[in-house]
């Protein structure tokens, strides 16, 4: 009997802070919303940031100011995000390379992003393709893997920086294939893009909305995809050619700082589903192939967890190490 008194005055703690909570939610929100993009502005991440944060602005009745803070490869941005109060006011627009491969490619990493984030929703996922400079000998990915296979050492392919996706999934490439190919790492998908149409570079694996401008001046070898993508039917799938080949996980994602009130948390999720459920934004994903995710906070929390065991599984097969 004792013991439930002296638990009183923490039931109502605890039923003071959950008022609090909940009568900042009915509110939120107040202000400008903060959206952190831990990359370089210009590429396909940034865009579809902007895009989603234009529309979430008609939903929630207040500007949603998006804040580029590159370096480190996309880890002081998010560490900002990780370190800011969680009411709400900062949030993350964010990719497997923040929150994923950064576990793996840094010995120093300023955050853990299973405890030091709160999921708010996985927004999309891109189709992604094997593109090629006009240069390169072969016009199928069998070709080029052929021509590479008998010239190591002299194809080179591009990444938008050691540890970003892409450089991830050139890894996976090589590891699959056995070929000896160089990787160069530059600051962001654009410059990468441009070193591969000038023929600085022979090869990318990059996203169709990052490449849609350029698409005519590439060779488009594959998609790297499951299956065709049906917006391009005769571009064959990777796994054709190289079978048992799978496309890494890849997403672009909301989160916050740790410890975000759940009212708030769920008033972000149910907005951002409405983003990805609007008319026009589909036609903006069909036009860029763009494929909308969206699904709860716990969603995005879980394929976290399971996306981090596929990582650390290419890693080890890649043998990358941290730096």
């Amino acid at each position: 009997m004792f013991g439930w008194f002296r638990a009183c005055p923490l039931l109502l703690a605890a039923a003071l802070v959950a008022s609090i909570n909940t009568a900042q939610a009915q509110t939120y929100p107040v202000k400008p919303i903060r959206l952190v993009v831990p990359i370089v502005p210009g590429g396909s991440v940034d865009l579809l940031a902007r895009r989603f944060a234009q529309k979430m602005m008609e939903t929630l009745g207040q500007p949603l100011v998006v804040e580029n803070i590159s370096g480190a490869s996309g880890t002081i941005g998010a560490a900002q995000v990780a370190r800011a109060a969680p009411d709400g006011y900062t949030i993350m627009w964010a990719t497997v390379g923040e929150t994923i491969v950064y576990r793996f490619m840094s010995r120093n990493q300023p955050y853990d992003s299973l405890k030091d984030f709160t999921p708010l929703m996985a927004a999309v996922t891109v189709v992604t393709l094997i593109a090629a400079h006009p240069s390169v000998p072969g016009n199928t990915l069998r070709e080029v893997i052929d021509y590479a296979r008998a010239n190591p050492g002299k194809l080179a392919y591009a990444s938008a920086g050691i540890g970003s996706y892409f450089h991830m999934a050139g890894e996976m490439f090589k590891s699959h294939t056995g070929l000896d190919i160089l990787h160069v790492p530059y600051k962001g998908v654009p410059p990468a893009l441009q070193g591969l149409a000038t023929g600085q570079v022979q090869l990318m694996f990059v996203s169709a909305f990052s490449s849609r401008p350029m698409l005519g001046k590439l060779k488009i070898l594959a998609v790297n995809e499951p299956r065709r993508y049906a917006a391009m039917p005769g571009v064959p799938a990777a796994n054709e050619t190289m079978p048992g080949f799978e496309k890494l996980p890849t997403w672009y994602a909301f989160f916050g700082p740790a410890a975000m009130p759940r009212p708030i948390v769920m008033r972000l999720n149910e907005e951002m589903n409405k983003v990805l459920a609007a008319a026009d934004m589909k036609e903006f994903f069909d036009t860029n192939a763009v494929l909308p995710i969206g699904g709860t906070p716990e969603d995005l929390g879980e394929a976290l967890k399971s996306d981090i065991g596929a990582y650390a599984r290419v890693v080890k097969l890649a043998n990358l190490k941290p730096e």
